[in-house]
């Protein structure tokens, strides 16, 4: 958000300033182009496994389990290199430096505040907060 920000005000600034349309049309693109990429990633990834319906996971001592009507995938721990936690989210990083996140877990599809903490616990007691 604070380099849309920052060509925000550079658009300001060069209608303010009497800068060149070139100028103008440069920092409002570049504005929207780094405002978008996180969302276009967003839909993109849900795009490419909203065919396999509702997932369904849960948590263990011995790893995460997601399933689908058509695919279970079973993670132990040692897959994840640590996490860091949202307010809405709980996201599980790779070991493997070619893929920076495994996992989201969507603290809405708790039951409780309860389980949240719950949730919390297991994670720390397997992998760091990075």
């Amino acid at each position: 958000m604070g380099f849309t920000g920052l060509f925000g005000v550079g658009a300001v600034l060069a209608v303010a300033g009497d800068a060149s349309v070139q100028s103008f049309v440069t920092a409002v693109f570049c504005a929207a182009l780094i405002w978008s990429i996180p969302h276009l990633q967003a839909h993109h990834a849900l795009r490419t496994v909203s065919w396999q319906g509702e997932y369904r996971t849960s948590v263990s001592e011995t790893g995460i389990a997601a399933e689908t009507e058509h695919v279970t995938l079973v993670q132990r721990w040692s897959v994840f290199r640590g996490y860091r936690e949202t307010r809405d989210h709980v996201v599980l990083l790779s070991r493997d430096p070619n893929i920076l996140l495994v996992e989201v877990l969507p603290k809405g599809g708790l039951y409780s505040p309860q389980d949240a903490e719950r949730l919390q616990a297991l994670v720390s007691r397997h992998l760091p907060r990075v």
